[in-house]
């Protein structure tokens, strides 16, 4: 997977560039969508070659977590893996990453998922954030998690308004 530091510009999907020269937007729509991706920051782009900042995640947040990861965005037809210590067992099986709470089980690792903060401010995230949370205890900058916490929910009007201007389509998120 590709590796952004946290807070960066976003950068990684070409949804943004694919939406900007689609004949169906206005101009006035795609001067909108590009002021929106300058909004847009990396958070969890994880990767072995990496530092990252660890530390125990309280329960109420990786529940509110795992309520983003039920939701996808910039769904990809293939998946990663998770390449951090500990998993090198799993890696060499190249079997995607599964995680279960609540007895639902998510394929993670061919998506992403996007967490509104103030005013205008997007994170955006791939949806193995979850098992990076979980598995290898990335501890989620505080704005971050600010955001996550007061955040309008995926399932909520005001999400799915949020995600429409962004010119982004939500789908369910591969259940096993």
């Amino acid at each position: 997977m590709s590796f952004f530091i946290d807070s960066s510009k976003y950068s990684y999907s070409n949804i943004f560039d694919r939406n900007l020269s689609s004949l169906k937007w206005s101009y006035k729509a795609r001067v909108f969508l590009n002021l929106l991706r300058t909004h847009t920051s990396n958070i969890g782009w994880l990767d072995k070659n990496h530092e990252f900042r660890k530390g125990e995640t309280a329960d109420d947040i990786v529940e509110r977590l795992w309520a983003f990861c039920e939701v996808s965005i910039a769904q990809t037809r293939g998946f990663h893996i998770c390449n951090l210590p500990g998993c090198e067992e799993h890696n060499k099986s190249r079997k995607p990453i599964l995680a279960t709470r609540q007895g639902i089980t998510f394929l993670l690792g061919s998506a992403e998922i996007r967490v509104f903060g103030k005013g205008r401010k997007v994170y955006a995230a791939p949806n193995l954030i979850y098992h990076y949370v979980t598995a290898h205890e990335y501890q989620m900058p505080d704005a971050f998690v600010a955001a996550l916490m007061t955040g309008p929910l995926p399932g909520s009007s005001e999400y799915t308004k949020r995600v429409e201007e962004l010119g982004m389509r939500l789908t369910k998120t591969y259940q096993v």
